[in-house]
């Protein structure tokens, strides 16, 4: 798993850099604005935000480790999963490439609707169907749920028919309840250990805040009326860089375990 997940992301990478390499820079509009990131433009490049482009490396090595830890099993729902973290590595790459395309745009924020909504869905399929056993939905009916997810996820994106941020911390608190409860409430075949517990739940919360503190102060303007104090045009450290990699290794931490709860062979991290 973890050398194909090398192999492929150092692959990845270098496409990207001879992509990047190619492409032309776009023209920016006069009133163009962006309001919860503020890396400086580059406008004579391809890469016109360098740090938010190139972070979103950590969202592709996290897709890729658990993509090829799930393929050829039967474990479909973390293979998708992990298929959609590296889609959402891509696209959003490609957005902060350039910025000033709509398409690239909702491509990105459609992938935020993706990824969100299958680790849901995982979560769901492994508390109320998944048995130890190997049984659980059968393909057809996991590949018919993710293709509706993702064609709602890129009609809600394109419409921008619900605030992003707000549908984004919807799926997010769903996602923590329901960690909460497989942690300290639900009866599990293999139970947690203390100790995973607590680690999971310093790691997760540490994760957490670490995420949501670069992705709501990064920006122009305020967030809840505090100045957005982590926006720095020329910082050699960009919030919103920081923001694709700490929640890269949430999403994948959470994964984890969820998977190890449900005890169904697909842990990334050893037990």
């Amino acid at each position: 798993m973890l050398l194909w997940a090398s192999v492929s992301w150092a692959g990845c990478v270098l496409i990207a850099i001879l992509l990047s390499a190619v492409l032309g820079p776009k023209a920016v509009p006069p009133d163009f604005s962006r309001g919860d990131q503020c890396e400086q433009l580059h406008p004579d490049s391809s890469v016109m935000e360098t740090e938010n482009t190139w972070s979103n490396v950590g969202y592709l090595f996290a897709g890729l480790l658990i993509f090829f830890r799930n393929i050829g099993t039967k474990r479909l729902i973390a293979t998708i999963y992990g298929g959609s973290l590296i889609a959402l590595a891509w696209l959003s790459g490609l957005y902060h490439a350039q910025p000033v395309s709509d398409l690239y745009r909702h491509l990105d924020v459609a992938t935020i609707y993706w990824v969100l909504p299958f680790l849901l869905l995982y979560a769901l399929h492994g508390m109320f169907a998944y048995t130890v056993s190997g049984g659980g939905w059968q393909p057809d009916k996991v590949i018919g749920v993710s293709l509706l997810i993702l064609l709602l996820g890129l009609i809600i994106a394109i419409k921008s028919a619900v605030d992003s941020t707000i549908l984004t911390l919807i799926f997010v608190t769903i996602l923590v309840v329901l960690t909460v409860w497989i942690l300290f409430f639900r009866r599990l075949v293999d139970p947690l250990w203390d100790i995973e517990k607590a680690v999971y739940s310093t790691v997760i919360g540490i994760l957490l805040i670490a995420s949501g503190l670069p992705r709501f102060f990064d920006g122009h303007g305020e967030f809840l009326g505090i100045d957005k104090f982590l926006c720095s045009e020329t910082s050699i450290v960009q919030a919103h860089a920081c923001w694709h990699l700490f929640s890269a290794a949430t999403l994948l931490v959470g994964y984890n375990l969820f998977s190890r709860a449900f005890s169904d062979g697909g842990t990334v991290f050893p037990d």
